[in-house]
């Protein structure tokens, strides 16, 4: 298993747009709040992004789980 490192909410979603995640729906208070909900088409989930320096690691397993990839994929991703 890849070894995650640090993650904020802005890596995150860089990450998950070069896996062709599209913004949906951009939050409306500029801290603390889930900013960004990003849909790809032809996937039935959606991923909700929290604007914070420094994801969880539950919460990053979460949203990589749901966008289908491994914690390796996600990783290549980050690069």
């Amino acid at each position: 298993m890849a070894e995650l490192r640090n993650v904020s909410g802005t890596q995150a979603k860089r990450a998950f747009e070069k896996d062709d995640w599209v913004v949906r729906k951009t939050g409306n208070k500029p801290k603390g709040s889930h900013l960004w909900v990003m849909k790809k088409p032809g996937h039935w989930n959606h991923l909700s992004i929290p604007n914070k320096p420094a994801l969880r690691i539950g919460t990053l397993m979460k949203l990589i789980k749901a966008a289908g990839l491994t914690p390796e994929e996600f990783a290549a991703l980050l690069e």
